[in-house]
């Protein structure tokens, strides 16, 4: 199973409707494995084909920065556990997230949001 990050750039996406880029890497390396150009940011082409690319790649995770709460609940029902408003370049959040210290990138300001969010949908 690989972990995805939505990226913009080397960064990942301050929005997930902005993203460009999914960014796969190995669970236990954080070795980044493959990379999808999508035709278009995440917003033109619609949660249901970005649902479909994750589960396509066999990913379980998705880190990503800021999203609304409909969205987040409609990919954890499919599966996909999410974890939201992470900040930095995709090569350090990906470390962090394989060393347990994926909180260190919480951008700021979202801590309580994203407690309030995760407990909406566990």
């Amino acid at each position: 199973m690989f972990v995805c990050l939505a990226c913009y750039g080397d960064r990942v996406a301050s929005l997930l409707e902005t993203a460009t880029q999914l960014r796969f890497y190995r669970l236990d390396s954080g070795v980044q494995l493959r990379q999808v150009d999508l035709p278009g940011p995440v917003h033109s082409m619609g949660l249901g084909a970005l649902l479909e690319l994750l589960l396509l790649e066999q990913s379980g995770v998705l880190i990503c920065g800021g999203l609304a709460c409909c969205a987040r609940e409609n990919l954890h029902s499919a599966g996909v556990r999410v974890v939201p408003w992470i900040g930095g370049t995709a090569d350090e959040v990906a470390r962090a997230w394989c060393s347990g210290r994926i909180q260190e990138f919480t951008m700021p300001g979202c801590g309580r949001r994203w407690r309030r969010c995760a407990r909406q949908t566990e």
